[in-house]
């Protein structure tokens, strides 16, 4: 493949900046970048399959079970339409391949975390400020889901960015700071519902942007030195994830709650496995706060309530069974047509896997198990031997356990169907294409050269 233009490279950067912040400037950025990439690599369009096969095959027959179900659904038209224009997105996928075959992962990765802690910030502070601050357009649903898989993506750069383990004691120092800014972050957050006074709140107020502004004194203070690298581990570590960690925590979604728990467990039982030790007392300090623990105590009334999870649940198991083609992409909108006792506004199934097998039928959903598996089965299958000799190989592992904390919160809510969170999952997972099958072919070139 050609090497990247600037008039590829600059708009697929911004438009991941700026997919937490504004969904239609992302589009104004990626389409155009997707347009000219598909222009610039038609000529070795066999190429990039046979490179990316493994993952492109399970996309390929997921779009053709998305637009053959069409065929049987309630609204073929609009089933087909919105079918081809989700084709056309998975050209995410080579898309930032490409980039990251070029070296440009880092790049990629920090463009994410910049937008995720924009995010962060405006959340923290306007649960603090409320008057003050306006909303994201996106929603508090759609946040929650980018945060799931942020807190990875920030993770992953801190891989990125240290060449090697950190001494015990370094750790220690960084667990410390981490959650005291943790913390720090949670409380300022959730000052409203904890009551806290005007004094607290600007107290709080103050040590957030201290910490914060002391981080940036010392990289700025350390730039063009050795000691630039461990002054970006610090920031990230010390400050941003614990940031975007909060900013997930004061969202009250409880889906991405247990996605992140899941898929911090995997991650750490394979790199990290007595640090699980400190989840469980931050997991029970976290559940004392009451806000978050009259959230998961009523997980179960809301599950039964009238209109709920559990009645839009079993409706999905009745429309299956009338429609095993599956009703047609984007007709799930159409339930509330079925039961009376739903929502004039719910359009969806509040589920992945019943939301796509009820859409698409029961090949469909097979054929989104198979990308999804694909996906992780990549990103999962790293030889010891490479992860001993290059940091970079932990990016993808990484990123997979944000990939497993998307689908695992899928259970209980319909991201996939979030433009938001989809279009971040499909980045993520090119850059683990382009950390594993790119790189592979690059390192395989070179060896006969």
């Amino acid at each position: 493949m050609t090497q990247p233009s600037s008039q590829l490279t600059l708009p697929a950067i911004l438009a991941a900046t700026l997919i937490p912040i504004k969904l239609s400037l992302t589009y104004l950025a990626l389409i155009p970048s997707l347009l000219l990439f598909a222009y610039q690599e038609r000529g070795v369009a066999r190429t990039i399959w046979h490179r990316y096969r493994s993952v492109l095959t399970p996309t390929a027959f997921f779009i053709f079970c998305i637009l053959y179900s069409s065929f049987f659904g309630l609204n073929p038209e609009r089933s087909m339409s919105k079918g081809i224009s989700l084709a056309g997105m998975f050209l995410i996928i080579p898309l930032y391949a490409h980039l990251c075959e070029r070296n440009l992962s880092r790049t990629i990765l920090i463009a994410l975390v910049i937008g995720f802690s924009l995010e962060s910030l405006h959340s923290i502070f306007e649960g603090a400020f409320p008057t003050l601050l306006f909303p994201y357009p996106h929603g508090a649903v759609s946040e929650a889901g980018q945060l799931g898989m942020a807190l990875f993506v920030s993770l992953a750069l801190c891989v990125r960015t240290t060449s090697q383990k950190c001494p015990s004691h370094s750790l220690v120092k960084t667990l410390l700071i981490g959650g005291f800014t943790f913390f720090l972050l949670i409380f300022l957050g959730l000052s409203q519902p904890l009551q806290l006074s005007p004094t607290i709140i600007t107290l709080l107020t103050t040590l957030v942007l201290v910490i914060f502004g002391w981080h940036l004194f010392h990289l700025i203070r350390s730039r063009h030195t050795p000691q630039l690298e461990p002054r970006i581990y610090r920031l990230l570590s010390e400050y941003i994830v614990p940031l975007i960690g909060a900013a997930l925590i004061i969202n009250m979604k409880r889906g991405p709650w247990i996605g992140v728990t899941v898929g911090l467990t995997v991650l750490l039982l394979t790199t990290r496995p007595r640090l699980l030790f400190g989840i469980a007392p931050l997991i029970v300090v976290i559940y004392l706060l009451e806000p978050i623990r009259t959230r998961l105590t009523a997980s179960l009334e809301h599950f039964l309530l009238v209109g709920g999870r559990g009645e839009i649940w079993q409706l999905g198991g009745e429309l299956l069974a009338r429609y095993p083609m599956g009703i047609g992409l984007e007709n799930s909108r159409l339930i509330d047509q079925f039961s009376h006792d739903i929502p004039s506004n719910m359009d969806h199934f509040h589920s992945n896997l019943i939301n796509i097998v009820v859409e698409l039928g029961w090949l469909g959903l097979f054929s989104y198990l198979w990308w999804v598996g694909a996906v992780l089965l990549l990103a999962f299958s790293r030889s010891k031997k490479n992860r001993s000799e290059c940091s970079t190989s932990e990016i993808p592992f990484v990123l997979g356990c944000g990939i497993l904390s998307w689908q695992v919160a899928g259970l209980f809510e319909y991201n996939f169907g979030d433009s938001e969170v989809f279009i971040i999952a499909l980045i993520l997972t090119g850059i683990i294409a382009g950390n594993t099958l790119g790189l592979a072919h690059t390192s395989h070139s070179k060896t006969y050269e």
